[in-house]
């Protein structure tokens, strides 16, 4: 599990001895669904997900939230901070999640020593940057629909023995993950409901209708 993430990871394109290195003091970490692992302000913490899914979200003064990144296998989570020091954003675990925790002074050291390890690790801030920029600009122009469907398709993991396509988690948590509140979130979830798009059911959002769900997130960037 750990050797497949890595080669899913900012690690594969380094020689094995640089990534043993990187690696020297790393510990494995198993975290349960809802957990936080990062709060606002904290000191920097590293960490490759190896399985489960991770976000990363911004809290209003009051409490509103809005998901700025999320994580799966092979994504690394924490350099900002690294670099730019504590920031104002939590750290949630969407699905249990394993991860390998890194020690952020080895990397520190080392990418001052090794430019490609320095570099790479400055385009994964710059890929950071980038996803925020596209995450404002959907906040700022796209509509709660349009949020509410791309969350559903990128939460939504096959489950059962037909293979349901189900984003387990409550109309809150979705508000909570497209920068809404509750009411809207639930409106527009019960018209995708009417036209055949999802099925609420007790163990999460059923995706019935993917293609349909795609269209809208698409018509917007037009």
């Amino acid at each position: 599990m750990v050797e497949e993430a890595i080669q899913k990871s900012f690690l594969a394109e380094f020689p094995r001895e640089l990534q043993d290195m990187v690696l020297s003091d790393a510990l494995l970490a198993n975290y349960p669904a809802n957990s936080i692992i990062y709060r606002e302000y904290e000191p920097a913490r590293i960490a490759i997900v190896l399985t489960g899914l991770i976000r990363a979200y911004l809290t209003s003064k009051e409490g509103r939230q809005i998901t700025v990144k999320y994580g799966g296998s092979g994504e690394l989570i924490g350099t900002p901070a690294l670099v730019g020091g504590p920031i104002p954003v939590c750290v949630q675990v969407v699905r249990d999640s394993t991860v390998l925790v890194i020690n952020p002074a080895v990397v520190e050291e080392l990418g001052k020593k090794e430019p490609r390890l320095g570099w790479r690790v400055a385009e994964e801030i710059g890929d950071d940057f980038c996803d925020l920029l596209i995450i404002l600009g959907e906040n700022v122009f796209d509509s709660v629909q349009v949020r509410t469907a791309r969350h559903l398709l990128y939460l939504a993991v096959p489950s059962g023995e037909n293979g349901e396509l189900v984003a387990t988690l409550t109309q809150r948590e979705l508000a909570d993950a497209v920068g809404s509140v509750r009411e809207v979130v639930s409106r527009i979830l019960h018209s995708f409901q009417s036209e055949g798009l999802i099925a609420i059911k007790p163990e999460g959002i059923v995706i019935l209708d993917i293609g349909r769900l795609k269209t809208i997130t698409r018509n917007s960037q037009r």
